[in-house]
């Protein structure tokens, strides 16, 4: 019998607006200064702060986001039953 090793497990389903959202907290980021790789030398404090402050925005940007989704498939879905009307 053979045993699956770790790395054989089936894969993990990722977040799909993960890519996204770390997209938001380098931009957040890049705004202020800092790389993601600065943040790591900083004071604890320091960099807890900033990356409070990076995920917070990258959270209302994924919020913009998805509401303008939301809105684009309203309009199409109002506009395909509009036309079979």
């Amino acid at each position: 019998m053979r045993t699956k090793h770790r790395d054989e497990r089936a894969p993990v389903a990722l977040d799909p607006h993960a890519e996204v959202e770390k997209m938001y907290i380098a931009e957040y980021l890049k705004a202020k200064g800092y790389s993601l790789a600065e943040i790591a030398n900083l004071p604890a404090e320091r960099a807890k702060a900033l990356l409070e402050a990076a995920s917070l925005y990258a959270s209302l940007r994924l919020a913009e986001l998805e509401t303008g989704a939301a809105l684009v498939d309203k309009l199409h879905l109002d506009d395909t039953t509009t036309a079979t009307s």
